[in-house]
């Protein structure tokens, strides 16, 4: 269950998120990144994603994909990981620039970490850590 008292499977099947519940929640999966509780940081994205019609959908998929591929990478599975943080990648570097301030968290620095990230996962043969970075509100 996440903050604004939804399970992740079921946001869609109920009324769309108000905005006091999409900055609960958006908070809970910065603060759960940040943590590096990478399935509790899934859930509240996919939340978000879920209630999401259009507009922002990519966005929230790539923050997923992030932070399943932090728990593949932290696993051991380079594979998955990689396969996620290159995904993840293509997703935020096709946003529109108003996606930052709509969805409330600063992607810019995201997507440097995310395009650095790639380049050393698709180098390595081996499970490779990716550097530590934290995930800001704007």
């Amino acid at each position: 269950m996440t903050a604004a008292g939804r399970t992740a499977k079921h946001a869609h099947l109920s009324a769309p998120l108000s905005e006091a519940e999409r900055h609960l929640l958006t908070d809970e999966g910065i603060r759960l990144w940040n943590q590096g509780a990478w399935f509790a940081c899934h859930e509240a994205f996919e939340a978000l994603w879920m209630a999401e019609t259009e507009q922002h959908r990519d966005v929230y998929k790539a923050l997923i994909q992030m932070a399943a591929a932090m728990h593949h990478a932290e696993r051991g599975n380079n594979t998955g990981a990689a396969r996620l943080f290159n995904r993840a990648c293509h997703l935020l570097q096709m946003r529109t620039t108003s996606a930052d301030a709509a969805i409330g968290i600063d992607l810019v620095p995201a997507l440097h970490w995310l395009q650095s990230v790639v380049h050393i996962v698709n180098e390595a043969n081996t499970t490779t850590s990716p550097p530590p970075f934290r995930l800001k509100r704007l």
